[in-house]
């Protein structure tokens, strides 16, 4: 049997196997055409009921990936991925493979203008209600960093899912549950607390514009949080810092330091350093 336990509590026996089974075939491990073997082989290989060898290639046979042909040399065979299909497996990725929070973080600064611009022009009244229930959230957080920066990413993702576009919206927050996952342990430095202030305005401002229905304001809103993420504001000192290294909250000199040193290491063969907080 190969690695991955299918006795997973989160979903049925059937849909771990089809992953298990979708994941080589979206991974290039097998090719189009090539032959996984039939129901019973398959049944024997995972050590699982017929039952639920039938509902897993019924499910991949839904998504596309495999076909079943009768006949002795008949079985379940491997179908090319659609082009859609393969986008959706590279996104899902994200939240399983090792990623760099950096690196994810560049990605979203890139969408955040787009993202918020798509959430002014879709924005209804819930989606309003609810944006700014996660903004008091923040306020309430601003003295436990930890909770300040779990509020910000919920409020992130509750703008995000305000746009039709499914594409961009799975990506988007796809970028953020994998930052989220990296960053975990959060402690604040001397100086965080004389950050809040302008991190709480500068988020009641995205939403305001949001809510307002406004693109061009949300645009700007958009912007300035970028230029903040990136360094091209003036500089704020401080901020929150995960494990031995410093990095400020929104302090790009410390991101392209960080990236800089994440590199050296990635070349001397060493895992990557901490990456600083969003």
């Amino acid at each position: 049997m190969l690695g991955t336990d299918l006795d997973d509590s989160r979903v049925s026996r059937a849909e771990a196997l089809a992953r298990r089974l979708e994941a080589q075939v979206l991974a290039g491990a097998v090719r189009p055409g090539d032959r996984l073997g039939t129901k019973d082989e398959l049944k024997e290989r995972f050590g699982v009921a017929v039952a639920t060898v039938n509902e897993a290639v019924r499910l991949l046979q839904a998504r596309g990936l495999v076909q079943v042909r009768p006949g002795p040399r008949g079985g379940v065979f491997a179908s090319q991925p659609s082009p859609f299909v393969r986008l959706g497996y590279q996104v899902l990725a994200l939240k399983h493979e090792g990623v760099r929070a950096a690196d994810c973080l560049q990605v979203r600064d890139a969408l955040d203008p787009v993202i918020t611009v798509e959430a002014a022009r879709h924005c209804s009244a819930s989606d309003a209600a609810a944006l700014r229930e996660r903004m008091e959230r923040m306020q309430a957080a601003a003295a436990d960093p930890a909770a300040f920066l779990r509020a910000n990413w919920d409020l992130h993702r509750r703008i995000a899912e305000i746009t039709p576009n499914s594409i961009l919206r799975n990506l988007y927050t796809s970028l953020l549950d994998a930052t989220e996952s990296e960053l975990t342990a959060v402690i604040p430095d001397s100086d965080f607390a004389g950050r809040v202030g302008e991190l709480l305005t500068l988020h009641r401002e995205v939403v305001a514009a949001v809510v307002a229905g406004d693109e061009e304001l949300a645009r700007r809103a958009a912007d300035r949080h970028v230029a903040l993420t990136s360094g091209t504001l003036p500089a704020l000192p401080g901020g929150l810092r995960r494990g031995r290294a410093v990095p400020s909250l929104h302090d790009g000199r410390d991101r392209r330091r960080h990236g800089e040193e994440a590199g050296r290491d990635q070349h001397d063969g060493r895992a990557g350093g901490d990456v600083p907080v969003p």
